[in-house]
């Protein structure tokens, strides 16, 4: 009969050492790319890259040059009211039905 040695099943060069020598790299790998992140995101916050930083509560700023909103409203509030295409009369709606 033969006799069964755990040492045939298990890698005998594992030892303790090794395994902390390799879970040391893998935290020095994983604080570095801590880091490295950490610098990424100072370097944007301070650089004013994003679009928040450089507009104060949302607000944008104006066009130097071009039309204004108030008289491309008057433009279209003009056009719309000459225009040639006829439709019900609103007001005379709303009279008819305020009346029931």
């Amino acid at each position: 009969m033969t006799q069964y040695s755990p040492s045939h099943a298990v890698q005998p060069d594992t030892t303790l050492a090794g395994q902390i020598k390799a879970h040391g790299r893998l935290a020095l790998a994983a604080t570095l790319a801590l880091l490295a992140t950490g610098a990424v995101v100072l370097v944007m916050a301070i650089g004013g890259d994003s679009p928040s930083s450089n507009t104060a509560a949302g607000a944008v700023p104006a066009p130097a040059s071009g039309p204004t909103e108030s008289t491309v409203a008057a433009a279209v509030a003009g056009a719309a009211s000459g225009s040639t295409v006829s439709g019900p009369d609103e007001s005379r709606i709303a009279a008819n039905v305020g009346a029931r």
